[in-house]
């Protein structure tokens, strides 16, 4: 089971030196000629000689997900959360990333259409996610999935789903403490 959340537009700039290579990153196997393509479109430049893990990256000041998650919950082994970010599909929150700067409903560069409908033209986000994965994403991400937004994951029981990012972050925090 893997807890799936969204990317967050607040994002802190890599100062260090760790190296992250796209062919690292989750489920490459499918999506990295998707990802090459996306990044051909983006023009933006990608430095991969300065990444940081996922979580890491988007815990920017105005993060609303992940600056309420601890870091000792981030940590666990056990802990599987996959990201559905804007560039890079679906990806573990421990996956190294560089800097970037693109939503879901933008498009940046050589892009005709917003980011959502270039993934979910490809039609290959849905197949990577199980039925017992726990639906934390925003509308905005969901529709990068399906045209209604709804996608097969569940749930997760007792939230009061909003949209809002806090109120995910919190949720999310309380259920990693009991892990």
């Amino acid at each position: 089971m893997a807890y799936l959340i969204t990317c967050s537009g607040s994002k802190k700039k890599p100062t260090n030196s760790k190296h992250g290579k796209l062919e690292d990153l989750f489920r490459h196997d499918l999506l990295g000629e998707h990802r090459i393509n996306l990044i051909k479109l983006y023009k933006d430049h990608l430095d991969w000689s300065k990444t940081l893990p996922a979580y890491e990256l988007y815990c920017g000041p105005y993060s609303k997900i992940y600056n309420k998650i601890s870091p000792n919950n981030w940590h666990k082994k056990s802990t599987e959360i996959l990201i559905l970010s804007a560039l890079f599909g679906w990806i573990r929150h421990t996956d190294l990333i560089p800097y970037y700067d693109l939503k879901m409903d933008k498009k940046k560069g050589e892009m005709k259409v917003p980011t959502y409908l270039f993934w979910r033209n490809l039609a290959v986000l849905p197949d990577m996610i199980n039925i017992n994965d726990v639906d934390l994403l925003s509308a905005n991400y969901k529709k990068a999935l399906d045209t209604n937004g709804m996608i097969t994951a569940v749930s997760p029981n007792g939230f009061q789903y909003s949209d809002r990012g806090d109120c995910v972050g919190y949720w999310l925090e309380n259920e990693l403490n009991r892990i």
